[in-house]
């Protein structure tokens, strides 16, 4: 359960959907000039600049030496892959399915719980507010109307990147913002430090494999930038304030309303239209995340007391 209360950390936790919803948006106009290793490097290196810049107008301090051997593996795990692995699925499949599959997120956050991390053992009621929300993904997708022609390359693909995710969430918790020295350290500052690290990771990459595969136009510029500072820089410091604030199985059930905002991007900027499964599934959606996050559980104490009282 979260430690800390809802309205804390619920504005951080709407930032992240918002951006997660975006990023397929991102990263298929990236790919347009960049390869997805590049897109990888840009949005660690955009995202670096941008909270480094963020740290010396701040004064705020990075973090200990002691703390980097750490980071460099947290960066391994929510940055390098990730973003990597979506660069891959997006230039295979359909974003859609693309966004299907990294829905996952909290069900391999749950397995990854139970096998290696017992103390985060989520409770019953948040099993079945990650399954309804599954539930509600499929149903906003429509699948029974067929989710697009994607190959098993672009699937696997973003299924890793979920999985990736899944370990860094209650990694993060346990060695980076649950520990002693952790603790004093800002979200910002063990972002920044993230997003060095995982420019420096990815930049042998890019050196061998290259960044670009075409001359760079302007969308693909503007989606190169909206990866970097928004879903390179902002989210990591959201997602390290999330999880410092609550728990990784909390932060995980952000992916089920991502979808809902591909959706309304979609019907905005496209000219999309809705069908009429969409919004239903985007109710079971909001119920699934509500019941995962122990909101209703909260609503239904509070009722209580107030009833005992």
């Amino acid at each position: 359960m979260p430690s800390a209360p809802i309205k804390s950390w619920m504005p951080a936790y709407l930032a992240i959907v918002l951006v997660w919803g975006l990023s397929f948006l991102f990263a298929s106009r990236s790919l347009s000039s960049f390869t997805p290793i590049g897109v990888a490097f840009g949005r660690s290196a955009l995202g670096a600049s941008t909270l480094v810049m963020v740290c010396l107008v701040s004064r705020t301090r990075l973090p200990p030496r002691a703390l980097w051997p750490r980071l460099a593996i947290y960066a391994l795990l929510i940055a390098v892959g990730p973003a990597f692995l979506l660069g891959v699925a997006v230039s295979h499949t359909t974003t859609s399915l693309a966004a299907i599959a990294g829905s996952t997120v909290a069900i391999w956050v749950l397995l990854v719980n139970l096998l290696f991390f017992p103390e985060q053992r989520p409770s019953a009621s948040r099993v079945a507010g990650i399954f309804l929300g599954f539930l509600g993904i499929l149903i906003v997708i429509g699948v029974w109307n067929g989710v697009g022609s994607g190959t098993a390359i672009g699937i696997g693909a973003q299924l890793g990147g979920a999985i990736l995710y899944a370990f860094s969430l209650p990694y993060a918790h346990r060695y980076l913002t649950g520990g002693p020295t952790a603790a004093s350290v800002s979200p910002i500052a063990l972002s920044a430090a993230i997003l060095v690290l995982a420019t420096i990771e990815t930049l042998p990459l890019v050196l061998i494999f290259g960044g670009t595969h075409g001359p760079l136009v302007t969308s693909a510029v503007f989606g190169m930038l909206a990866m970097g500072v928004l879903n390179g820089g902002l989210i990591t410091v959201l997602v390290v304030y999330l999880v410092k604030r609550t728990d990784s199985t909390t932060v995980s059930t952000a992916v089920y309303l991502t979808p809902v905002v591909a959706t309304a991007a979609g019907i905005a900027f496209l000219g999309e239209t809705m069908s009429w499964y969409e919004p239903v599934g985007a109710c079971v959606v909001l119920v699934g995340a509500a019941l995962a996050q122990g909101v209703l559980g909260e609503r239904r104490q509070r009722a209580q007391r107030a009833d005992a009282g």
